[in-house]
């Protein structure tokens, strides 16, 4: 969190740019890690960039899917045999991550956004 603090509205689309790419090129995925983008995603730095949360909030998703649902996709693209199961569709911080788009969207369609 304390490397966007450097995010502004001028470079708000490279940072963007660059934490999408980051998870889609993550090499081995962690529960832990999971956990802290999800936390990540709710800082009151990401939530203040438009662009920032939703590149986060998608590549998040997919990045999600390809780990904990599509097992796969999980096992063809990263070291299965070695790491295990790193999560599944019971996991806590994907249930987290859904209520917090549950959230969002909830409050977008209030507010007409």
């Amino acid at each position: 969190e304390k490397l966007l603090q450097n995010v502004t509205d001028a470079n708000e689309l490279s940072w963007s740019f660059r934490i999408s790419n980051s998870l889609r090129v993550m090499k081995t995925p962690t529960s832990d890690l999971f956990k802290e983008l999800l936390i990540l995603l709710q800082s009151n730095v990401v939530e203040s960039h438009r662009n920032l949360q939703s590149s986060l909030a998608m590549a998040l998703a997919e990045r999600m899917y390809r780990v904990c649902i599509n097992n796969l996709a999980y096992q063809n693209n990263y070291p299965a045999n070695i790491y295990g199961e790193i999560c599944n569709e019971d996991s806590d911080f994907l249930s987290d991550f859904l209520s917090y788009v549950k959230f969002k969207l909830t409050e977008c369609s209030e507010n007409n956004d």
